[in-house]
């Protein structure tokens, strides 16, 4: 076994990316690399699993063994399934499946559920199914009639004699017929059961981590040795504790994914954490993955995003002119903005506003709603004269309306990108974050905000987020969830009173990298939607909430349609 002090993990830090701190670029962009050969030396391979190469540092290591260990449901055979054929296929090779758990039939039917073919790439000579029977059902009945075709394919069946020195020819034959450069074995726990069996009939006394960890380890080596690089899964009792069933297989192998699925609230939340990579570089900590219907695992690699997005200093309208002056020519084009308030105050009056104003300047806006259907906001935002379903028809904005507890957080990032990349709009709009606030866990809630920033800036897409605050008449807090530090600006909307009358005001709290007005103003909702006043009163006190004697001859007082 190799030294421990040579492992990238817990117990050396110093083969982490956090030793690239203080301005070493190069570090990460070498870090975050595509297959290939890494800096750390090592060839690397593609893992087939959409983010996982980006947190294993570029790829699976060339010619190591990897453990995937998880306790059920987690979603380890639907890994090795990515790693088998869509790895294989990125890497313009084959690969053996090795089945302890599914016979060649239900694993075809596993594996079309994830929208791929098992029998076009067998019959393309770029997969081989050897599912590995075992020699007793569950009544005790022997398996008799199936046949052995070990050397092309197909059924295997154990007798009590089980040999993992044959199962390695197999393997190696299988292998050399189709060029494989990968086998997956699922799973070790299967494996081990016929191995123990076999030799518990031997009559003698029997510890199965003694007896297993020799024979394991030269399995192993001898498919290294033949040029493989191998994927096995193990089963855990539990989501935290020992990493397999016989607490030895981690340290047999080179590395250890550890899969997850904790269960916050109502919810569960899947997670994978690198926990070793022997004398490779990798990203430590749990990253969520979601696994969808057709499609398979999709890491969100939060930890591996950098701040590469470039920047400009074009602007674009708010919508509402006076609004655009407080901003000193409208929004940065590549700019998050945040509208926080309470009930009532028109946040998503002031989202009609923005992707209107796209539209009228040939800009075409994306609409998610997690508070209304779609004809709610049609409604709603006709009332103040904008005809919203009319600029959807002429293709200008897309609404799509759901609820929050439909999907967990990380299908709603996904799901947030897939609609951003097929519509290519210029605009986005979430309203609100306090609906998918909800849903989650705090630290789920803010990975998806940092996900979301960094996508919209990557894509350099206008986006404004709503997000509920205090209760009428108190200071509004931004600061919940850290959301105030990930928005480029800020417009706090808010309650004053006026000489006995309750009247809104608007602020901008921050906007980066630009002047802009800094006074509160007040604004009223009218048939024409929100109109902005001049700036008012004294500030000292309009802060405090307390009654304001300013001239409000500008706005008509009876002109609120709320």
């Amino acid at each position: 076994m190799s030294d421990p002090a040579a492992t990238a993990s817990d117990d050396n830090p110093a083969r982490t990316p956090r030793d690239g701190a203080g301005g070493d670029a190069s570090y990460y962009q070498g870090f975050f690399s595509t297959p290939g050969r890494h800096q750390d030396g090592t060839e690397r391979t593609p893992s087939g699993i959409a983010g996982l190469d980006e947190l294993l540092g570029g790829g699976m290591p060339v010619g190591r063994a990897i453990l995937i260990a998880g306790t059920a449901g987690t979603g380890k055979t639907l890994a090795a399934i990515h790693f088998a054929l869509d790895g294989a296929a990125e890497a313009d090779s084959a690969a053996v499946f090795v089945s302890f758990e599914e016979s060649s039939d239900q694993l075809r039917r596993t594996i079309a559920s994830l929208g791929r073919d098992a029998k076009k790439a067998e019959d393309g000579g770029k997969l081989i199914l050897l599912d590995v029977l075992p020699s007793h059902l569950e009544g005790g009945e022997a398996v008799q009639d199936m046949p052995d075709k070990h050397d092309g394919g197909g059924d295997v069946v154990l007798d009590d004699s089980f040999d993992l020195a044959g199962l390695l020819a197999r393997i190696v034959n299988a292998a050399q017929k189709i060029n494989a450069d990968r086998v997956v074995i699922d799973s070790l726990a299967g494996l081990a059961a016929n191995f123990v069996s076999s030799e518990r009939h031997s009559g003698d006394r029997f510890d199965p981590n003694l007896a297993l960890r020799p024979p394991l380890r030269q399995l192993i080596e001898g498919l290294k040795r033949a040029g493989l690089t191998v994927l096995l899964t193990g089963e855990r009792s539990g989501d935290d504790g020992p990493v397999s069933r016989f607490g030895l297989d981690e340290f047999i192998t080179d590395g250890v994914l550890l899969f997850r699925n904790n269960r916050y609230g109502e919810r569960r939340r899947r997670s994978v954490e690198i926990k070793k990579l022997r004398s490779c570089a990798h990203v430590e900590g749990e990253s969520p993955f979601v696994i969808r219907a057709g499609r398979g695992i999709s890491v969100l690699g939060i930890s591996t995003m950098q701040l590469t997005q470039g920047s400009g200093v074009e602007r674009t309208t708010t919508g509402v002119p006076e609004l655009d002056r407080m901003t000193d020519g409208g929004l940065f084009r590549d700019s998050v903005v945040l509208i926080s308030g309470a009930t009532g105050l028109g946040k998503t009056l002031l989202c009609n506003h923005f992707v209107m104003g796209g539209a009228n300047a040939g800009e075409k806006s994306m609409f998610l709603a997690f508070e209304e259907s779609r004809e709610q906001v049609f409604r709603n935002a006709a009332a103040f004269g904008l005809d919203l379903k009319e600029a959807e028809r002429s293709g200008k904005i897309v609404l799509e309306s759901l609820y929050p507890e439909a999907l967990g957080m990380e299908e709603h990032l996904l799901r947030i990108q897939e609609v951003v990349r097929r519509e290519q709009p210029r605009r986005l709009v979430i309203d609100s974050l306090s609906a998918l606030e909800r849903i989650g866990p705090q630290f789920a809630f803010r990975q998806f905000l940092i996900g979301l920033a960094a996508f919209v800036k990557q894509n350099r897409v206008t986006t404004v987020l709503t997000a509920g605050g205090g209760s009428l008449g108190d200071e509004v807090s931004i600061s919940e969830q850290h959301i105030s530090t990930l928005n480029d600006t800020i417009i706090m909307l808010r309650y004053i009173d006026t000489q006995g009358r309750m009247e809104r005001a608007l602020t901008l709290l921050k906007m980066r990298g630009s002047m802009h007005a800094r006074e509160h103003r007040r604004y009223r909702i009218t048939d024409s939607g929100m109109v902005l006043a001049g700036p008012k009163g004294d500030i000292n006190r309009l802060r405090t909430g307390e009654a304001m004697t300013s001239d409000v001859s500008d706005i008509d007082p009876t002109s609120d349609l709320d």
